[in-house]
């Protein structure tokens, strides 16, 4: 398997600054809702809020 190759600040300059705008905006949304928000499934082969938001936090460690 390819490893994956990590842009350079060159080519996407902005990134790191948008990447940390976007976790703000993230938290901003979520932090005040309720746990039954949280956790609400719309359909069986829907995403929770919750697990969307450890999703986007496991890509951007990765």
């Amino acid at each position: 398997m390819d490893s994956l190759t990590i842009p350079s600040p060159r080519i996407f300059p902005n990134i790191h600054d948008k990447m940390s705008r976007t976790c703000t905006e993230l938290t901003r949304e979520v932090e005040n809702l309720t746990d039954a928000q949280w956790n609400f499934r719309e359909a069986p082969d829907r995403w929770t809020i919750d697990e969307i938001v450890e999703h986007t936090g496991l890509w951007e460690i990765a």
